[in-house]
């Protein structure tokens, strides 16, 4: 799903960037050590627990037991799996950057739903900083701005973030 920019008058876009490739494959990796290593020591926690239990002490109950828990275990992994690369893939298929020379557009929506635009204006940047993530070597820009207050937001999975940092900062001098 493709979100419409509308551009003010005299305004053009310079750039459109999207999160990388190897953002993707980072994001899936992170959500899933941060999803599947819990769920893995909780299932040989509660494997420990029932094993304790009386009723495993006869070989037939055990053997049923187990085979169903197994099935059980290996099919919420794969969901689990399924549903981290889902979220990662529709992020970077959705997440845009659209630098104009008046703002910043920047373009998300959530499983391809729930459009979302937000804008800044380059006037409205005090400061960038940018956050390297070493293992996929692409970075993610935070672009500090002032609303009614100061707030912060990124643009993530950045191939080159120096010059897209460098390319911004021309722009708001200008």
């Amino acid at each position: 799903m493709e979100i419409p920019v509308k551009l003010y008058e005299n305004e053009k876009i310079l750039k459109e960037v999207k999160p990388s490739k190897k953002f993707f494959w980072s994001l899936f990796l992170k959500l899933n050590l941060i999803l599947i290593i819990p769920f893995i020591i909780c299932w040989i926690f509660l494997f420990n627990s029932i094993f304790s239990n009386f009723l495993l002490e006869f070989p037939f109950v055990r053997k049923i037991l187990i085979n169903k828990l197994n099935i059980l275990f290996i099919f919420s992994l794969i969901f689990l799996i399924l549903l981290n690369f889902l979220y990662s893939y529709s992020f970077y298929k959705t997440e845009r950057y659209i630098i104009t020379n008046k703002r910043i557009i920047i373009l998300k929506s959530m499983f391809l739903f729930f459009p979302n635009v937000i804008e800044i204006p380059h006037e409205k940047i005090k400061k960038i900083e940018i956050r390297f993530e070493k293992l996929f070597k692409v970075g993610n820009l935070c672009l500090y701005y002032l609303n009614s207050k100061e707030e912060k937001i990124f643009l993530l999975g950045i191939e080159e973030p120096e010059k897209l940092k460098d390319f911004i900062m021309r722009i708001k001098e200008v």
